[in-house]
């Protein structure tokens, strides 16, 4: 991750470096000529074989390396993606040797050699086709909700929404989440921006984001063909509206934990893990203000299933609104 003062240009991996020096001598930029460029590494064929690989690489003695690659891959997009990772398999000076290939980053592989090399071509296929600097002058020009950006930069760029969301993840503003949900409000991938104070949710739905607008987010999202894109974001200079709380946070807390607890220990354990996150949020937050610690409370109870009961009570919107009028009195008097 790039520290505060660095840009994530500069902080890329080495593929993903390798990837940069290799579309500067080509001058290439989005949208890449995959297909011509691979064209002058290697010999490309097309034929169906057994398994769910996506590609097949041949190094060969005294030969041009040779990839055949599955006829199962139909989908423009992800043949683009398949050939820019073999391009990396080609580039990337430590990745040798013949090879079967998934160009996929949730496919599970056993071998731990076999899966880094594969990631690492992964994220040189990545930023060929979709390179954090291009992704950052564009988002200097954005207008419009975020969601149908982030699918516009796919578009232009023709690679996945997958592709999209996971890249532009490294470039957004902090608390910015993006994600790929499923028909049934399954999150299959997402992206968060660094120095982000969410808690996040394993599914997508009403309570998700009804609880990440009491934090403040704008919320947007597009759906495409296979699923839906989700973007969230804090967007600077926006705080949410509170009041002055009536009560003390620690009157609060135990009113809510004689409510939800059974027991002295879980009392006791769910009163050191909500102090935890009043702690975090004092030490996160940039705002000295009421709303400014309010939102970061609310970030990080976003999606907390275990703390479900706690979140849900009816005082839960008094304690947040009271722990975070304390801090912000400690803060400011630092």
């Amino acid at each position: 991750m790039a520290r505060a003062d660095q840009s994530p240009v500069d902080d890329l991996e080495p593929e993903r470096r390798i990837a940069r020096l290799f579309a500067q001598k080509h001058a290439i930029t989005p949208p890449v000529p995959v297909e011509s460029l691979i064209g002058k590494l290697a010999d490309v064929e097309y034929a169906s074989f057994p398994g769910s690989w996506d590609a097949l690489l041949l190094t060969r003695p005294n030969a041009r390396p040779k990839i055949v690659v599955s006829s199962d891959v139909t989908s423009t997009r992800r043949l683009r993606f398949t050939l820019a990772h073999e391009i990396g398999h080609l580039i990337i000076p430590w990745s040798v040797g013949a090879m079967f290939c998934h160009a996929n980053a949730s496919y599970h592989v056993d071998d731990d050699l076999l899966r880094t090399l594969e990631a690492e071509a992964n994220r040189f296929a990545s930023e060929l086709l979709f390179p954090i600097a291009w992704v950052q002058q564009r988002l200097s020009e954005r207008s419009g909700a975020l969601a149908d950006f982030v699918l516009k930069l796919a578009d232009e760029s023709q690679v996945s929404p997958i592709v999209a969301v996971l890249g532009m993840g490294r470039v957004c503003p902090p608390d910015t989440v993006l994600m790929i949900v499923s028909a049934d409000g399954s999150i299959k991938y997402r992206s968060v921006a660094p120095r982000s104070n969410w808690s996040l949710p394993d599914r997508w739905g009403e309570d998700a984001s009804r609880e990440m607008r009491a934090a403040g987010a704008l919320i947007t999202s597009v759906d495409y063909d296979i699923g839906m894109l989700v973007a969230v974001e804090l967007p600077q200079g926006q705080s949410i509206t509170v009041s002055r709380p009536a009560g003390s946070s620690k009157d609060i807390l135990n009113s809510i934990l004689d409510d939800v607890c059974q027991g002295s220990e879980q009392k006791n354990s769910w009163r050191g893990i909500v102090r935890g996150i009043a702690g975090y949020a004092m030490s996160r937050s940039s705002s000295v203000s009421h709303a400014g610690i309010c939102a970061v409370i609310r970030q990080r109870f976003v999606g907390r299933e275990d703390l479900r009961a706690f979140r849900t009570h009816r005082l839960f919107d008094e304690f947040v609104e009271a722990a975070a009028y304390e801090l912000a009195v400690k803060k400011s008097a630092r």
